[in-house]
C-alpha cells in the first residue's frame, strides 16, 4: 500500500478537476459501467412498444385457461396462432401472448380488452392488454 500523502494528493486533483469541469465530472455523468442504464432510464428509453400483431395480457385470473383466453379474444378479431399463458402464476403472476393477423386487428383487441374484468379476477382493474416488446 502507498503512503497516505500521495493518496491524498491524487484525491485533491480529482476533486480540482471536477469542480473545474475536467475529465472526472465527464466521467461522473457518464453511464454505469458495461454500457448500462439505470433502470429509470432504461424504462423512460423504451417508451411504449411498437404497434404489431402480438399483445401482451396481465392482470388474468389464476382460473383462467388457454382456452378461454382464445375464445374471449377471438371475439375481437382472429387470432393467428396460439395463445402462450404463463405456466407459473405464483411465481410470476398469470400473463399471456397472443398473435393475430395483423396490426389493425391487435389494435381492435387492445382497445375492445384493455380493462375488461373476467370472472375470479385476482387483482382491480381488469386485464391489461398492450402491444408486447
Amino acid at each position: 500500500m502507498e503512503p497516505l500523502a500521495p493518496r491524498l494528493a491524487r484525491k485533491k486533483r480529482r476533486n480540482k478537476k471536477s469542480a473545474e469541469g475536467g475529465e472526472s465530472a465527464a466521467a461522473a455523468a457518464a453511464p454505469a459501467k458495461r454500457g448500462r442504464q439505470p433502470r429509470a432510464a432504461a424504462a423512460e428509453a423504451q417508451g411504449e412498444p411498437e404497434p404489431s400483431n402480438r399483445v401482451f395480457i396481465r392482470n388474468l385470473p389464476r382460473a383462467c385457461t388457454a382456452e378461454e383466453l382464445t375464445t374471449l379474444l377471438s371475439t375481437a378479431a382472429p387470432l393467428k396462432g396460439e395463445v402462450f399463458l404463463s405456466s407459473n402464476a405464483r411465481i410470476s403472476g398469470h400473463f399471456a401472448f397472443a398473435e393475430f393477423a395483423d396490426t389493425a386487428a391487435a389494435k381492435k383487441a387492445i382497445d375492445k380488452f384493455n380493462g375488461h374484468v373476467m370472472d375470479q379476477q385476482g387483482k382491480p382493474g381488469g386485464l391489461v392488454v398492450q402491444f408486447a416488446r
